[in-house]
């Protein structure tokens, strides 16, 4: 079973069992991580990015998605 925790799989296999994945991963050097649930301070700094790139790119053609 340890052997089993360190397969690395293909970007091409991880993006593919994203799609159906009912929690989230990264994928880092060949390696699925489950991603942590996203907390209070991780939505107070993706906010405070968020408004910054907005207020940048205000009179501009672009646009910000979160």
């Amino acid at each position: 079973m340890q052997a089993a925790k360190n397969l690395k799989i293909c970007i091409d296999n991880y993006l593919e069992s994203e799609l159906v994945s009912e929690i989230k991963h990264e994928y880092i050097n060949g390696e699925m991580l489950v991603m942590p649930d996203v907390n209070r301070k991780h939505n107070l700094i993706t906010g405070n990015l968020l408004a910054l790139l907005y207020n940048h790119l205000r009179s501009t053609s672009c646009r910000v998605f979160n």
